[in-house]
């Protein structure tokens, strides 16, 4: 409790400070302080991938044979409050000039990775709007995480590993026309990291030297929108060899994104199809791999090729009452493998990796899909949810050009119960 006390303080000091003062000039200043606490129970059938007391639940872990049976075969149980969170907004219009920023702070209880129970930022970041044009900068969602196609599911995966969950340390420009919204953007890592030699890590996408670009185009019809986009990423995996010498290595990966959003005062329906190379630290399945036969037998300097992934989702909401929202996620993705031949891993005479070849998230899942529907209470500030997730994988071998053959299928059903109070 004590890691926490700083922030409160923190907040109790700049809240007073942000208020409106006298000047030649007044200007208007709004500060609000928002946020929800939250709690839920959870159940899983199997064991399963994910993150931070598995809250984030990814997929259902493999087929485990011991003599006695699949020792993944075993449910779970948790009870967790930590994705309470806080908000502090500050609007700053400049009318005289046409001119307003606004700047957003959110913070959670959620933690990162493992660490659980510790203040972690999920957003930081300052907004310009200058007559046509919004400039961005700080963290805030990745350009990919489009923010009108959130899934809106109780569970806190929001959809993963299916739709992309990522926020970026970032600088966005946004023109906005008529319709159209052109966006681009530069973007680096912090808590959603890629895979490789040293795990999860930020350190591949910084020696690369080149930011995460993306490049998007939003049409917007009435309540409605539509768009595409481009990502390109470049990696360096690693600047030294296990022979102890310098290499040079990098990976570039380029991703095309598709989406179609439709709002209906009673209806909402939210659309996204992706393809791309090594999506994991976009919170997707998929990765990269050594290139078969680069390695450099004197300097072990290597190349290595993507594992690319196509994924697609559809989410439903449903207003039929002022205070019921039911709703339900689909989601599929698909393992197409890599365009050029890949370099088994080498393993010790118990089965064990000696040195890994392959990195990423579910790259031995060959094709996997979800259905979860929901529903959600609305009593005043307080909101009860429920929700059923039901995910199916099949997991196998890896082919020469990464590929998922002889699959074994697993399935988890998680159910869920959440409370909400908002302020």
């Amino acid at each position: 409790m004590k890691k926490n006390i700083p922030l409160f303080l923190l907040i109790a000091l700049i809240t007073p400070s942000l208020q409106s003062t006298e000047s030649e000039e007044p200007k208007e200043k709004i500060v609000e302080f928002t946020g929800y606490v939250n709690y839920k129970t959870f159940y899983d059938t199997r064991q399963v991938v994910g993150v931070t007391e598995d809250q984030t639940v990814f997929f259902p872990k493999p087929i485990d044979c011991s003599p006695t049976g699949d020792i993944n075969a075993h449910g779970h149980l948790q009870m967790l409050p930590f994705e309470t969170r806080m908000r502090i907004t500050l609007r700053e219009p400049h009318k005289k000039y046409n001119f307003s920023c606004k700047g957003i702070i959110e913070v959670e209880f959620r933690g990162v990775q493992t660490l659980v129970n510790i203040v972690n930022m999920r957003h930081a970041f300052a907004q310009l709007d200058i007559r046509k044009t919004t400039l961005i900068f700080g963290q805030t969602w990745h350009t990919l995480n489009v923010e009108d196609l959130i899934p809106n599911t109780v569970s806190f995966n929001s959809g993963r590993p299916f739709a992309v969950y990522n926020r970026s340390p970032q600088i966005r420009y946004t023109q906005h026309l008529s319709n159209i919204d052109i966006i681009l953007s530069a973007a680096s890592q912090v808590d959603f990291q890629s895979d490789g030699p040293v795990g999860l890590s930020t350190t591949y996408i910084r020696n690369a030297i080149i930011p995460n670009f993306d490049f998007q185009v939003k049409g917007f019809f009435g309540q409605h929108v539509v768009g595409t986009g481009i990502d390109y990423q470049r990696i360096s995996p690693r600047q030294v060899s296990p022979q102890g010498y310098k290499v040079h290595e990098d990976l570039s990966s380029v991703t095309g994104i598709w989406f179609l959003g439709l709002n209906w005062p009673k209806l909402t329906v939210k659309n996204t199809m992706m393809f791309g190379g090594n999506l994991s630290n976009y919170g997707v399945t998929g990765g990269y791999a050594v290139k078969k036969g680069s390695t450099d037998p004197i300097t072990g300097q290597q190349k290595y090729t993507n594992i690319r992934t196509f994924t697609a989702w559809s989410d439903i909401t449903v207003l039929p009452a002022q205070h019921i929202e039911p709703g339900v996620f689909l989601g599929i993705s698909k393992n197409f493998g890599s365009a050029h031949e890949i370099e088994p891993t080498s393993v010790d005479p118990d089965s064990n990796p000696v040195l890994p070849t392959v990195y990423g998230l579910g790259t031995d899942i060959n094709i996997m899909f979800r259905v979860s529907p929901r529903i959600r209470v609305k009593i005043g500030q307080v909101t009860f949810a429920g929700e059923i997730e039901y995910t199916r994988a099949a997991y196998g071998h890896l082919t020469n050009h990464g590929h998922v053959i002889h699959t074994a299928p697993v399935a988890n059903t998680q159910f869920l119960f959440s409370t909400f109070l908002f302020f």
